[in-house]
């Protein structure tokens, strides 16, 4: 996709390799992790930014925006990473080893 379309602070969820996948740009750094909750599979899209995690809309677990891992539960497994680089104004995702 275009860098274009990734507003500031904007959450926007995408697949990848048919995965859903949470995007996020925030102070000039993409971000990108798994798109549902390891708790009970609430859209993470829905939730809300707090401190460099997204808060999850139903239970209040938190994951790391970097690495995807738990912050704060109920939740007790991280949800999946993915690399992001851009080229050509074009963002290209894939999934972290």
């Amino acid at each position: 996709m275009a860098t274009r379309e990734l507003a500031e602070g904007q959450l926007k969820r995408v697949l990848v390799e048919e995965q859903p996948v949470l995007l996020l740009r925030l102070e000039g750094t993409v971000y990108a992790i798994g798109a549902v909750c390891s708790h009970y599979g609430a859209p993470l899209y829905d939730g809300k930014i707090v401190e460099r995690t997204i808060e999850c809309p139903w239970h209040a677990s938190r994951f790391a925006l970097d690495d995807g891992r738990v912050v704060q539960g109920p939740a007790c497994a991280g949800v999946p990473v993915y690399d992001c680089k851009i080229v050509n104004d074009q963002l290209q995702i894939k999934r972290r080893q």
